[in-house]
């Protein structure tokens, strides 16, 4: 399995089972703080379909690449997904304020040929929370 991240300049950062990402606090190549730091990001306003409130979204890109165990030599058999991950600045659907709280944050499948910004429009569209 490889995950890999969007970074700013256009590239991948790509973990995988050799490259592992560094949870220490440190901002060397490779760890979370890192990461956080240079990977891409775009914020947007997001309409809550349950009530029409406008609140903030922070979309990045995320793709993943899962492999058979006896074909990992090989792409042929390969499954990627490229997805984003949105993170809202407030709570967004029907259990917002209760005791159960609203979502916080997503992730969507893109289609291909999808930007990230065509994504999150058609996730509001689609998605009700």
């Amino acid at each position: 399995m490889r995950t890999s991240i969007l970074l700013k300049d256009d590239t991948w950062f790509n973990e995988s089972k050799k490259v592992r990402l560094n949870w220490e606090d440190t901002g060397d190549y490779g760890s979370y703080n890192w990461l956080e730091e240079n990977k891409w990001q775009e914020k947007h306003p997001y309409t809550d379909s349950y009530d029409n409130t406008t609140v903030t979204a922070t979309i990045s890109v995320v793709e993943r690449e899962w492999r058979p165990r006896w074909f990992k030599w090989t792409s042929i058999f390969s499954k990627v997904s490229k997805t984003i991950d949105v993170d809202f600045d407030k709570q967004v659907g029907k259990e917002k304020g209760s005791w159960k709280g609203g979502v916080l944050g997503c992730g969507y499948a893109m289609k291909p040929g999808e930007t990230p910004l065509q994504c999150l429009r058609r996730m509001e569209k689609e998605r009700k929370f």
